[in-house]
């Protein structure tokens, strides 16, 4: 044996000794708990320091304006994007969190909830690894340190606030008390999801499907029918009755058809549409976003990514507006489903040696080494976007922060995205989008007497633009009140009559 083969084979026996420690009731107990914990100081820092540099969008304004709204006792019927805030995804999951935030900084705590439920899919995870797939410490650790570094957790944490983020840490959880026999904390759990998003009822009924898979049909069926049943009903009755007789996916589905029935009719009748939509170069850019930082390893227990495969089908036949982020909610149901089949790959993958799946160290290294570089490669946080450096505030920021500060209270205002979060707790505050070069100073008028406009949020406007928009609200009887670092505001004393 050369010096080479020695000093691996004293690794190997130093590694399995550290292992056989870790591998008891303590590290069970403490471990998944202490990484959660690091996952949420380190999601919170970065979430929070783009909340106080005003790298914010129009999202996390909506849910501060509905969170103000219940906590004052008004109606939420008119939100940041002019509808009811249940008429997109009939998320009644956030009327209780709503009201309870009232008691704090709104904005703040909405990203620290946010950073916590992303954060704690972690001990769930922990407990299928370590209890449902056998798998020892060492593979257990390699899978969380994956997930806390997987590039859709960290885009969701910083893409706003989306209520859909309760799904990686409620789905795993509730794959776990099924494995156990919790069916209360289970059913609790579907709720929560279900309660999170209509579109993830989908999800729910492939859970339904997967847990009478394992043996309990009545269970699983039961599942499968709450999910379609509430699909139903926020298609239907919800999300139509809050957006007052309008159903808020035509958009989406416009390519198939005009109506609901339409649309689906087009999805029916067109078949070879449809294949060459989901078999496209944008979803296997999806496909390897999702797999690629896991190693594909998803792909070995195929039966754990089965019930998300119509879910996303969904969204990769939708057509959503894009935004700065993409669209990071709807990875969260997968992220949960992924990672339930790499931890039950792993354990296919390894020999088992007494009560645990013993995994080779180089597989688990390959693991961490892709783990890292997809998160350098596909995440909002890398390194590469230096995020130790967010948090402070240049001269454009403490312009819109002092302008801010100058608008009445009672104000109707409409206002670039990088300002909405910090005026959203008033009744009507609209967003200002300037993300073409087209802008309709009429459109931006209408119904408020304040608008701001930050010239960072409108990469495509010239000065001609800037001089166009300005002459056509002074026509209006507005007033350009202040313009310092491309932070323009513009007042009214009241509003025309009608």
């Amino acid at each position: 044996m050369n010096r080479r083969q020695s000093l691996r084979r004293r690794f190997e026996m130093w590694s399995l000794r550290f292992q056989a420690r870790l591998d008891s009731p303590w590290s069970d107990r403490v471990l998944p708990w202490l990484i959660a914990g690091f996952a949420f100081l380190l999601l919170a820092a970065l979430s929070l320091s783009r909340y106080r540099s005003f790298d914010n969008g129009a999202e996390l304004a909506r849910y501060v304006q509905t969170a103000w709204k219940l906590g004052e006792g008004i109606d939420p019927d008119v939100g940041i994007d002019g509808r009811h805030f249940l008429a997109q995804q009939a998320a009644v999951g956030f009327l209780p969190l709503g009201w309870v935030l009232r008691f704090f900084p709104i904005a703040p705590a909405l990203l620290i909830v946010q950073s916590f439920v992303l954060a704690v899919g972690v001990v769930p995870l922990w407990r299928i690894a370590r209890n449902q797939a056998n798998l020892r410490v060492g593979a257990t650790l390699t899978l969380t340190f994956a997930y806390v570094l997987f590039p859709a957790i960290h885009n969701v944490n910083l893409a706003d606030f989306h209520l859909e983020s309760v799904a990686p840490a409620a789905l795993l959880g509730a794959i776990h008390n099924s494995k156990t026999g919790r069916w209360w904390r289970y059913s609790l759990l579907i709720i929560v999801v279900l309660a999170s998003r209509a579109d993830l009822s989908v999800a729910v009924i492939g859970l339904g499907a997967l847990v009478a898979a394992n043996g309990n049909r009545r269970v699983g069926a039961l599942t499968a029918l709450s999910g379609a049943a509430w699909l139903i009903s926020a298609f239907a009755f919800v999300e139509i009755f809050a957006g007052e007789g309008i159903y808020p996916h035509d958009d989406a589905f416009s390519q198939w058809g005009s109506t609901p029935w339409g649309s689906l009719w087009g999805l029916v009748s067109r078949p070879l549409d449809v294949l060459e939509v989901l078999f496209g170069r944008e979803s296997f850019d999806r496909l390897v976003f999702l797999l690629a930082p896991l190693l594909f390893l998803p792909m070995v227990a195929p039966r754990y990514i089965l019930p998300i495969v119509p879910l996303e089908a969904l969204y990769l036949l939708s057509e959503v507006s894009p935004d700065p982020f993409g669209h990071p909610e709807q990875d969260m149901a997968a992220t949960a489903f992924l990672f339930v089949a790499a931890a039950f790959a792993l354990s296919q993958a390894g020999r088992i040696r007494g009560k645990r799946t013993l995994i080779d160290p180089r597989v688990l290294g390959a693991i961490v080494l892709t783990a890292a570089v997809f998160f350098v490669r596909d995440s909002i946080s890398t390194p590469y976007n230096r995020p130790w450096s967010w948090g402070g505030r240049d001269l454009s920021d403490q312009a819109l922060l002092e302008a801010i500060d100058e608008i009445p209270e009672d104000a109707l205002v409409r206002a670039s995205s990088s300002a909405l979060t910090h005026m959203a707790e008033r009744p009507r505050v609209f967003e200002l989008d300037t993300s073409d070069q087209f802008v309709r100073p009429e459109a931006a008028a209408e119904g408020v007497n304040v608008v701001v406009l930050d010239l960072g949020e409108a990469p495509e406007w010239t000065i001609e633009t800037v001089i166009d928009f300005t002459r056509g609200l002074e026509r209006l009887g507005f007033d350009q009140s202040s313009a310092a670092n491309d932070i323009f505001v513009f007042k009214r004393t009241r509003l025309p009559e009608n």
